[in-house]
C-alpha cells in the first residue's frame, strides 16, 4: 500500500508541474527508485493459510513459488513448554488457535500477569508435496526466546527458554536453516518465553521454500540494509563536515546526526545487522539502541526543520520535543527492558504528533515560496508515511517491515538536491555580483581617465555602456527643465540648451524626445523602463515613438536628498529590452557619481566665467591704471572677493575628493572580509604569523588559507592545510579587483573543482585569468595577471608540496637553522605573451620535522627602495633577515619585519605591496 501510494502521489505531483523542469526529473528519478527497491524486498504471499492447526502445501508448485509463509491458525499452548514427546500422550485440553503472525500481547489468556510477559508453545502440521527434497526456513526475531523442533529433532535455539525471569536469557537473531523432512508430513513445535520485553510471540511471518530462495530473499533484504546503512552514514559524515567547514550551518550539523542515529537504528532493525557483525553484543545492548536512537533522531529531525525553516517551525515545539526526548532516552539508559520499553506508546504519540506538525509547518514554508520548501515537503512526507508504517509494523497490526531507513533515504535525496540547488544560484549570484563590480569599475576609469567638466563626456560613457543610440541628460534650472545635453547613436553631441516644462508642449522648438515616459519618472520619482514601446498601449500612438520607431526606452531620475535634480534619458531604435533589469540597477548605483560630476561640471562653469570676468576686468583697469588710482584699488578688493570664491570652491573639491576616498576605504573593508581572520588562522597552524602592508588604500597582494579532508579506508586521516601567498598585477583598485578575481578562481579550484595538487590548482587559475580577462589573441587588451606560491601541508604525513609562479618559498630546516630555497616556475599565471609559452607547473614535495618553518612572501619587501644609496633592499638581505629572526619568538617575528623594513625606507615612500607569511610546524 505504502508503495502504490508513494508512485501515485508523486506521479500526481509531477504533473501539477511542481516547480520547475529540474524538479520534474527528480520525481521521474524518484518514481524509478520506488519501482526498483520495491520489488526487490517483495516477499512471499501465502498460497495457503493454516486451518486447525494443519497446512497443506501438497498442491504447492515449488517451480513457481519458490516462497510461502507458515500463516494462519496454530495450535497454542498458553503457559506450558511443551517437548514434541509430550504432544503423544499429554491432556491437550488447554489447545487453542491462534493466527500467526501474532502476537499474545492482546489475547484474552488465563493466568497472563502482564500484556507482553509469559511462554507459550506453538505447534503446526504441514503436508510437503515432497519428503526428498532439502526445504529451508526463514525466521525473523521471536520475543525474546525460542526453540523450534522438526518432527522431534530440535532444530534452532535462540537464547535461552526459561519459565521465570531468571531462568531465560533473550536473544534477537534472523535465522536461515536447511532441513530435509525425510517424510510428507512434518510436525513443527516451537516453545516461546519472554519476560523481557513489552511484546511477546511470534510478530512476523514464517518462511518456507527452497534453499537457493530463502538464501536470495535473505540475501536481498540484507543488501538493501547495507545499502541504506552506507547512504546514511556518508550523508551523515558528509553534513557533519558541511557544519565543520561553516559553523554557523546548525542545519547540516543536525541533519548529519539524524543521518547517524538512522543508520545505527537499521543496524539493529530489519535484519539485525549488528548481531552478524558482532555476535557478542548482549541483547539489552541492542534493544536500548533500537529505543534511544528513536528517541534523539525526532528531537534531532526537529532540529534540522527548524534551523532550515525558522519561521515555521517554531522553536517552542522543538524545546517540547527535548524536554520529554531526553528523559525518555536516559530512562532507557538506566532501566531493564520491560520497564522502558512501555515507553514506546508515549513515543509514538509524541512522534506522530511531531511528525504532523513539521509537515504543516513545510507545507507553510510551501505556500510563502521558501526556496527548498517543495523538495522537504515531499521528503518529510515520505518520512511521515514510513513512521506510520513502522508503528503498524511495531505493533503487529500490518506484516511490512520496517520501512523508516527507507523513508530517510528519500529525505536525503531531495535534501541533496536542494544543497545542489542552492549551492549553484549562490554560484551565479556571486558571479553576477562579480561582474556588476566589473562594470562599475569599467565606468568608473572611464570616469577618473576622462575630462568630466563637459556633461557631454558620462553621458557618451553612460550611453555606451548600456547601448543605447540615443540619450539625454535633463536638468532643473529653478523650476524649469532644461536639456543640457544630447548624445545619438552617430557621436554627434547637442550642447545647446533646450527648456522644457512639464506636460505642456508650448515651448518649442526642442529635442523631440519621448516626453510621457519623462513625466511618469518625475511625478512617480522612479526610474521607468519600456522593453518595446511600439507594442506599449499608452505609447504605440505616441508621435515621437512612431515616427523614429523606438523600441526600448528607460529613464532614471537624478535624486538629491529627496530632491530630483534632473533626469537621465536613453533610447534604443534597434533592439527590445535591450534596457535589463539588471543594467538599471548598476545605472542607479552610479547616479550619486552623476550628480557629483554635474555638480563639479558646475562649480568648473562658474570659475571658467569668473575667470574670464576676472581678466577683462584688469586688462580695462591696466588701461587706465595711471589715471584711476582709486579704481584700482576698488578693483583689487574685486579681485580678493573673487579670490574667496576660488577658495571656497577648493574646498569643495576637496570634500568631494574626500568621498571619493572614503568610498574606497570602505572597498577595502569588502577586501578584508574575505582574508581569513587572525582567529582562524590559529585554529590551522598554531606557530604562524602574517605581515600585511599594503602600499595604497586597496591591496593586490592577498593571501588565502583552507582547511579539506579526504579520509577514505586506506587514508584515514588524509588532511590538508593549504596556504597561498598572491601578487596581482597592479597596486590600489586595479590591484584589489585582481585580487577578488585570483580570490574567487582560488575557491572555485578548490572547493568547486575539487583541486588539491598545488600545480592543478595554478593551471586552473591560468586557464581562468585567460578566460575572465579574455587574454586568448593579440587583440586582448588586458596583460595582467599574478605571481604565487602555495603549498599544500599533509599533517598525517608531514610533508608540504609547494609549486610557484615566479614566488619561491624558503624552507629554514630545525637542524641546520638554513634557508632551503625552493625554487617557483619562471613565469606568472595569466598575461598575454605574442611567443606561445607551455605553462607547466612542476611541484616540489618536502618531508617536514618537527620546528622545521617555512615563509611564503611576495616581491613587496626584497623590492623595497632606502639604505645609504637608495637601492632595493634585494633577496639575499631578506633571506638574512629571515634566518636571523627564525630563532625569535613566531610571536614577535613581525614586529622585527616591520622595524627592518622602517629602518631600510629611511622616509622613503613605500613602492609595492608587502606580504610575509610564516608558518613552523
Amino acid at each position: 500500500m505504502l508503495y502504490f501510494f508513494l508512485i501515485i502521489s508523486l506521479r500526481k505531483h509531477s504533473v501539477m508541474k511542481l516547480t520547475s523542469k529540474g524538479s520534474y526529473y527528480i520525481i521521474l528519478l524518484l518514481e524509478c527508485l520506488l519501482l526498483l527497491i520495491f520489488p526487490m524486498l517483495a516477499t512471499a504471499q501465502p498460497q495457503q493459510v493454516a486451518k486447525q492447526g494443519v497446512l497443506d502445501l501438497r498442491d504447492w508448485n515449488m517451480n513457481e513459488d519458490q516462497i510461502v509463509t507458515l500463516d494462519g491458525e496454530w495450535e497454542m499452548y498458553w503457559g506450558q513448554l511443551l517437548l514434541p514427546s509430550d504432544f503423544q500422550n499429554a491432556d491437550l485440553t488447554k489447545r487453542r488457535y491462534v493466527k500467526l503472525p501474532g502476537l499474545w500481547n492482546k489475547m484474552d489468556l488465563p493466568e497472563k500477569k502482564s500484556a507482553g510477559e509469559g511462554v507459550c508453545t506453538y505447534r503446526l502440521l504441514v503436508h510437503l508435496p515432497d519428503s526428498q527434497t532439502v526445504y529451508g526456513l526463514k525466521l525473523n526475531r521471536i520475543e525474546t526466546a525460542y526453540k523450534l523442533w522438526i518432527n522431534g529433532e530440535l532444530h534452532l535455539e535462540r537464547g535461552i527458554v526459561g519459565n521465570s525471569l531468571d531462568n531465560m536469557k533473550p536473544a534477537w537473531m534472523l535465522t536461515e536453516h536447511n532441513f530435509k523432512p525425510g517424510s510428507s508430513k512434518i510436525e513443527i513445535v516451537i516453545q516461546v518465553s519472554n519476560f523481557y520485553h513489552r511484546k511477546g510471540g511470534i510478530a512476523h511471518s514464517i518462511y518456507i521454500g527452497t534453499p537457493d530462495a530463502i538464501s536470495s530473499l535473505i540475501n536481498r533484504l540484507l543488501g538493501f540494509d547495507v545499502f541504506i546503512i552506507g547512504v546514511l552514514l556518508i550523508m551523515g559524515l558528509h553534513h557533519l563536515g558541511l557544519y565543520w567547514l561553516r559553523r554557523n550551518e546548525k542545519a547540516a550539523l543536525y541533519f548529519g546526526f539524524t543521518a547517524l542515529l538512522t543508520a545505527f537504528y537499521t543496524m539493529v532493525n530489519g535484519q539485525i545487522i549488528i548481531v552478524k557483525i558482532l555476535p557478542m553484543v548482549p541483547w539489552e545492548m541492542v534493544v536500548k539502541t533500537n529505543f534511544i536512537t528513536n528517541f534523539l533522531r525526532l528531537l534531532t529531525f526537529g532540529l534540522f526543520l527548524h534551523y532550515t525553516f525558522p519561521k515555521e517551525v517554531k522553536m517552542g515545539t522543538i524545546n517540547a520535543l527535548k524536554y520529554t526526548m531526553l528523559p525518555l532516552a536516559l530512562l532507557t539508559m538506566i532501566t531493564p527492558a520491560r520497564v522502558y520499553t512501555h515507553t514506546l506508546v508515549v513515543f509514538i504519540i509524541i512522534g506522530v504528533t511531531s511528525m504532523l506538525y513539521m509537515v504543516f509547518g513545510i507545507a507553510r514554508a510551501v505556500k510563502h515560496h521558501i526556496e527548498g520548501a517543495l523538495h522537504s515537503i515531499i521528503g518529510v512526507a515520505i518520512v511521515f508515511l514510513s513512521v506510520i508504517n513502522d508503528v503498524l509494523f511495531d505493533f503487529g497490526i500490518i506484516n511490512t517491515m520496517y520501512m523508516v531507513p527507507l523513508g530517510v533515504f528519500f529525505f536525503i535525496f531531495f535534501q541533496s538536491y536542494m544543497i545542489s540547488l542552492q549551492s549553484s544560484r549562490a554560484f551565479i549570484q556571486s558571479e553576477k555580483l562579480s561582474n556588476q563590480l566589473l562594470f562599475l569599475d569599467k565606468i568608473k576609469n572611464q570616469f577618473l581617465t576622462s575630462n568630466l567638466y563637459k556633461l557631454d563626456v558620462p553621458l557618451r560613457i553612460l550611453a555606451d555602456n548600456i547601448h543605447a543610440t540615443h540619450a539625454a541628460l535633463l536638468l532643473y534650472d529653478l523650476d524649469i527643465l532644461i536639456i543640457k545635453t544630447t548624445i545619438d547613436s552617430s557621436g554627434e553631441t547637442s550642447q545647446r540648451e533646450f527648456p522644457i516644462i512639464v506636460h505642456d508642449d508650448r515651448l518649442l522648438p526642442r529635442p523631440r524626445l519621448c516626453y510621457p515616459i519623462i513625466d511618469k519618472c518625475i511625478e512617480e520619482k522612479k526610474s521607468q523602463v519600456v522593453s518595446s514601446a511600439l507594442t506599449q498601449p499608452e505609447l504605440r500612438e505616441n508621435a515621437y515613438i512612431l515616427q523614429n520607431r523606438v523600441q526600448s526606452v528607460v529613464c532614471i531620475p537624478l535624486v538629491d536628498q529627496g530632491t530630483i535634480k534632473g533626469v537621465f534619458y536613453a533610447e534604443n531604435k534597434l533592439l527590445p529590452g535591450i534596457f535589463t533589469q539588471e543594467t538599471i540597477h548598476l545605472v542607479e548605483l552610479l547616479v550619486s557619481q552623476l550628480s557629483t560630476l554635474i555638480n563639479n561640471s558646475q562649480i568648473y562653469q562658474e570659475l571658467e566665467e569668473l575667470n574670464r570676468t576676472l581678466e577683462e576686468k584688469v586688462e580695462q583697469r591696466t588701461a587706465e591704471v595711471f589715471q584711476q588710482k582709486e579704481e584700482i584699488e576698488t578693483q583689487r578688493d574685486e579681485i580678493e572677493a573673487k579670490n574667496e570664491i576660488l577658495s571656497k570652491a577648493f574646498e569643495e573639491i576637496t570634500i568631494k575628493n574626500r568621498d571619493i576616498t572614503d568610498s574606497i576605504k570602505y572597498a577595502k573593508r569588502i577586501q578584508e572580509s574575505i582574508l581569513a581572520p587572525e582567529e582562524e588562522i590559529k585554529q590551522l597552524f598554531n606557530k604562524s604569523f602574517i605581515y600585511f602592508k599594503p602600499r595604497d588604500i586597496l591591496s593586490g597582494d592577498f593571501y588565502w588559507m583552507e582547511r579539506i579532508s579526504e579520509a577514505t579506508a586506506d587514508k584515514p586521516d588524509n588532511e590538508k592545510i593549504m596556504v597561498a601567498a598572491v601578487d596581482c598585477t597592479g597596486h590600489g583598485v586595479p590591484g584589489a579587483l585582481m585580487s577578488i578575481i585570483g580570490y574567487n578562481l582560488i575557491n572555485y579550484a578548490v572547493n568547486e573543482l575539487g583541486a588539491t595538487s598545488p600545480a592543478e590548482i595554478l593551471s586552473i587559475l591560468e586557464k581562468g585569468i585567460k578566460q575572465k580577462l579574455r587574454q586568448t589573441d593579440r587583440t586582448s587588451v588586458s596583460k595582467d595577471g599574478m605571481d604565487m606560491s602555495l603549498i599544500v601541508y599533509e599533517p598525517f604525513y608531514k610533508r608540504v608540496t609547494y609549486a610557484g609562479a615566479h614566488n619561491p618559498v624558503y624552507l629554514i630546516r630545525a637542524k641546520t637553522q638554513k634557508i632551503e630555497i625552493l625554487e617557483p616556475n619562471r613565469f606568472s599565471i595569466g598575461g598575454f605573451s605574442l611567443h606561445k609559452v607551455n605553462k607547466n607547473f612542476r611541484e616540489i614535495t618536502c618531508e617536514i620535522e618537527p620546528n622545521d618553518m617555512v615563509y611564503m612572501f611576495t616581491d613587496g619587501f626584497a623590492d623595497q627602495i632606502g639604505g645609504p644609496n637608495n637601492r632595493k633592499y634585494m633577496y639575499p638581505n631578506f633571506r638574512n633577515l629571515l634566518e636571523k629572526n627564525y630563532t625569535k619568538d613566531i610571536e614577535i617575528q613581525p614586529a622585527l619585519l616591520s622595524k627592518a623594513l622602517e629602518s631600510w625606507k629611511q622616509g622613503l615612500k613605500q613602492i609595492d605591496d608587502i606580504l610575509v607569511i610564516g608558518v613552523k610546524f
